[in-house]
């Protein structure tokens, strides 16, 4: 099924926060290593308060949505792993 108009710009408008997150700023510049738990949750938009189901959802949608780009994929597996197993 096709996406809304509203659809897309919700999107476009995750993709432009994602590329902005401190997370994606400090891996493009070769810093992968330096990027804190808080600043994972932080790209996927969960916290401390965020746990079970709600977190895995959560970080899976990211994954779903934007896991094949080209700027995004690597890191997105790279922050998963970090917030799920712990750092």
């Amino acid at each position: 099924m096709p996406l809304t108009a509203k659809e897309r710009n919700l999107i476009r408008r995750e993709h432009e926060r994602l590329l902005g997150s401190a997370a994606f700023e400090k891996f493009s510049s070769g810093e992968a290593d330096k990027i804190s738990v808080q600043e994972a949750e932080s790209f996927f938009r969960v916290d401390a308060y965020v746990t079970g189901e709600a977190r895995t959802e959560k970080i899976l949608r990211t994954k779903n949505r934007f896991g094949d780009d080209a700027d995004l994929g690597s890191l997105i597996k790279l922050l998963e792993s970090k917030i799920t197993k712990g750092g």
